[in-house]
């Protein structure tokens, strides 16, 4: 489980398990006890933050499935 505040320091984002999901789940958990699911179910979540205005959410995850990428003349 991961716990981060929200930009506006008041709420949380909350990665967790329930039996609802199918997986991990981030969580908006509002000061009010309020909790909201923010994606479906992942397989694995590592970590989020709020970005400063509040309007985006960076997280971590994986999946079984994977692409290859070539980056040339960097």
């Amino acid at each position: 489980m991961n716990v981060a505040w929200t930009a506006g320091g008041r709420d949380w984002l909350v990665i967790g398990m329930s039996s609802e999901d199918k997986g991990w789940n981030l969580y908006h958990v509002a000061a009010s006890g309020r909790t909201t699911p923010l994606l479906p179910g992942q397989l694995w979540m590592y970590s989020s933050a709020a970005s400063p205005d509040g309007r985006r959410i960076a997280f971590t995850t994986n999946t079984v499935e994977g692409d290859v990428w070539l980056l040339e003349d960097f």
